[in-house]
């Protein structure tokens, strides 16, 4: 088939797109599948942000705690690297 051919499908009749219109709408197709692509990485971002937040005001006590039950200094010392990047 040839692609200026009419083509017949379930008696819905189609004509062929001229081929810049054909062109435009693949781009906005590839745009619209890019954009959809950003969004739902840019809220999985979102939604790993707020764990990390969660993890740190979970976590930001941590020294205080240790002293209250009693750990050690040195061994509070050690921990510290653990918490160091959150």
């Amino acid at each position: 088939m040839t692609q200026n051919a009419v083509t017949r499908s379930n008696s819905l009749i189609t004509y062929p797109l001229p081929v810049q219109l054909s062109n435009d709408l693949n781009q906005l197709k590839t745009i619209r599948i890019f954009n959809y692509s950003v969004y739902v990485i840019n809220k999985r971002c979102l939604c790993a942000k707020e764990i990390l937040q969660e993890i740190k005001s979970a976590v930001s006590n941590w020294r205080r705690f240790a002293t209250e039950t009693n750990i050690s200094r040195s061994e509070q010392e050690l921990m510290s690297v653990t918490f160091r990047h959150l």
